[in-house]
């Protein structure tokens, strides 16, 4: 659900149309691993292995698999007559196009964010900054107005359901520390 906060909320301030869209499909990013991780545990275990092995996601599920995440998510996109712009998101062959540079974005910002160990997510959101910010117009201030503000929505939505996130701490990252000023990155519950 934080990926598709932050899928919407760059739609918004980047100028892009169908934030309801962005968020699906903001979303539905990662179905694919979903997928394989509550159905196939091991397996999933096992390319979790690979990749901190040095294999890259898609290798690493083309050898304890087969296929890759992407590939079983358009499969299953297709079954649930999802429309073929929304299934484009898992097609990494085809031409980026608005909602694909979003729909990604917001899940490796999230992956950076969450994933990776403290001191990785400057040269995370470096790295993000440069593969995306020009496409969707973003600045490092304006990634980090986008992280805050799906942290807030997120933990509001968790709350209007009633369900505890009172275990997953997530981080809050001010302009500073992605630009290398002196701020810190405050930790608060989600």
């Amino acid at each position: 659900m934080v990926s598709a906060q932050v899928a919407s909320i760059t739609a918004e301030i980047s100028g892009f149309a169908d934030r309801e869209v962005t968020y699906l499909a903001g979303m539905l990013q990662n179905l694919g691993e979903i997928l394989v991780a509550h159905h196939s545990p091991v397996e999933y275990v096992a390319i979790e292995g690979d990749v901190k092995a040095g294999y890259s996601r898609d290798d690493a599920s083309l050898r304890e698999l087969g296929f890759t995440f992407d590939s079983l998510a358009k499969v299953v996109g297709r079954r649930w007559k999802l429309s073929p712009r929304v299934c484009s998101i898992w097609d990494l062959v085809s031409a980026s196009t608005d909602l694909t540079m979003l729909a990604r974005f917001a899940n490796e910002l999230t992956r950076v964010m969450t994933l990776g160990p403290t001191t990785s997510r400057k040269a995370g959101v470096s790295i993000l900054l440069m593969r995306y910010g020009w496409s969707l117009r973003l600045t490092a201030d304006e990634i980090a107005e986008v992280w805050d503000r799906a942290l807030t929505d997120t933990q509001e939505t968790f709350e209007t359901l009633g369900v505890s996130v009172s275990s997953l701490s997530l981080p809050i990252v001010n302009a500073a520390a992605y630009t290398g000023g002196q701020a810190q990155s405050p930790r608060v519950a989600v």
